[in-house]
């Protein structure tokens, strides 16, 4: 039978779901040169695999496995088998072969000729690891030497995995992986600082899903994470690298209890202003997010008074008034992100000070009366 028969036969099949030839050709099919076939088979797989994945799964496994497989072949067999996973969705239900499917994904994610095949790899990573967390999360520990980062693919998917799984990752994150791979931090560079960042990120919010109101008591693991942020990832001239540990910061101040952020703001106020002044206004979103998110925080802490004081307020004003009133890109979605980002800066701002805050905005209203 062609290959476009044997996926239009795939596509309307009902019963099929335990015939192996028909499995065996779809997945053939898969890997056709025409794409219009391709994808049709990649359709009735993921369509078979959500009813019978013990029967599609180590097909797509085997095939994985073959060498003569182009990288475009792949990715779409990867696809397929995270397509499956995913629609099959139910705990438990792969767990026999939840251990070599992991393995496999962890392999590619790792030798990923590009990032289309590493993305790929990580979907199928994270869909087995949402029916077998700790399957998957013992795997990955296996990856993470006591001395040294793991690859960024491992850290990538640790972060993938904390955030489908928080229940179940954070004690383990909290208990082994945060005490082994913060101290590390200030030793990341190019993409693995991008991952570990993102990774933080995922593992800040997982323990804040997972514990409720008593993730502050992890803030004291996290804390060392602050400097390397500040000084070294937030300057970075990567976008990717900004981009993550601007999360992974507003992450973490989000976990610190009043006290220890009242400590901190002279440290991330001036830093973060200075990030913002230092970016072109479409890339300032990362850092005008996170100093929001530093604001929201030491509203709901109330430290108005310490901003005041600690002489933290005018310089934060002028700031978000300088690129509040500076001529708006409106065809950029980024510049337009930024400027209601900086709104709400202001916002949070007269949430913390609303006399000084009103003093100097009416100030600047009478100074400028056509604004």
């Amino acid at each position: 039978m062609p290959q476009s028969e044997v996926a239009a036969a795939g596509v309307t099949s009902t019963s099929s779901s335990n015939d192996f030839g028909l499995i065996n050709a779809l997945v053939k099919a898969a890997c056709d040169a025409d794409d219009q076939v391709a994808r049709a088979a990649i359709s009735s797989l993921t369509r078979l695999g959500a009813s019978a994945p013990k029967s599609v799964l180590p097909e797509l496994l085997n095939c994985l496995r073959s060498q003569w497989l182009s990288n475009q072949q792949r990715v779409r067999i990867l696809r397929a088998a995270a397509s499956a996973a995913h629609d099959a969705y139910v705990p438990g239900a792969i767990a026999e072969l939840a251990g070599s499917l992991i393995e496999l994904a962890i392999e590619e994610r790792l030798r990923a000729p590009d990032s289309e095949s590493a993305e790929a790899a990580g979907e199928l990573l994270t869909e087995i690891g949402r029916s077998a967390p700790a399957v998957a999360l013992h795997a990955l520990e296996a990856r993470c030497p006591a001395d040294m980062l793991p690859p960024a693919g491992i850290l990538r998917s640790l972060g993938d995995l904390a955030s489908v799984s928080p229940l179940m990752c954070a004690p383990r994150l909290k208990a082994q992986l945060l005490p082994k791979l913060v101290p590390l931090a200030s030793s990341a560079q190019g993409e693995v600082r991008a991952a570990l960042a993102y990774s933080l990120h995922q593992a800040e919010q997982a323990i804040v899903q997972a514990d409720g109101p008593a993730a502050v008591t992890s803030a004291e693991l996290l804390l060392p994470l602050l400097e390397p942020l500040l000084s070294d990832w937030l300057p970075s001239r990567s976008e990717n690298v900004r981009q993550a540990s601007t999360d992974a910061l507003a992450s973490l101040v989000a976990l610190l209890p009043p006290p220890t952020l009242s400590g901190l703001l002279h440290r991330l106020m001036p830093a973060l202003l200075a990030a913002h002044k230092r970016e072109r206004e479409w890339d300032r979103l990362p850092i005008t997010a996170a100093l929001w998110a530093v604001l929201e925080h030491a509203a709901k802490c109330d430290l108005g008074r310490r901003l005041h004081t600690e002489q933290l307020l005018l310089p934060a004003l002028h700031a978000m008034h300088e690129g509040i009133c500076a001529p708006l890109d409106r065809s950029s979605s980024d510049c337009l992100r930024n400027h209601n980002e900086e709104l709400r800066c202001v916002e949070a701002l007269a949430t913390l000070c609303l006399e000084p805050t009103l003093t100097f905005l009416i100030g600047h209203l009478v100074r400028a009366p056509d604004l």
